[in-house]
């Protein structure tokens, strides 16, 4: 294992206020899982990826604290801080706490023999 000493502290807290922008202590929901509660759930819903992903994260902290969460493809920001894989882009989106989730299916990364400058000058994508 890495010492801290050895990363650039001033990139790690940049990247980790990027996906915590939260600058204050806040409550959260009184009706949120316990952090025990969420790890013993079996299938929280549909979206157990998430949930078996969560986990890895979770053991650090004491089981004790609450957690708020939402699951899935959000396109709006909670009333209250929660854990989320994506959030809308403008502000104020600080209830929006990313997290790695879903590892499988959004952060494989395909071996790709073509150079880019040998690719097409084209864009594909999908949206409303």
């Amino acid at each position: 294992m890495k010492d801290m000493s050895q990363f650039d502290i001033d990139y790690l807290k940049d990247r980790v206020n990027y996906y915590n922008k939260l600058e204050t202590i806040m409550s959260i929901n009184k009706d949120a899982p316990t952090i025990e509660t969420f790890k013993r759930l079996e299938k929280p819903d549909r979206f157990s990826t998430y949930h078996h992903d969560s986990l890895e994260y979770l053991i650090y902290y004491k089981p004790e604290l609450k957690l708020n969460y939402v699951f899935g493809d959000i396109t709006y920001v909670p009333g209250s801080p929660s854990i989320i894989k994506s959030r809308p882009v403008k502000a104020p989106n600080e209830n929006a706490v990313v997290m790695k989730l879903d590892r499988t299916r959004h952060y494989r990364f395909v071996k790709d023999d073509i150079p880019f400058v040998d690719k097409k000058n084209i864009l594909i994508g999908r949206g409303q």
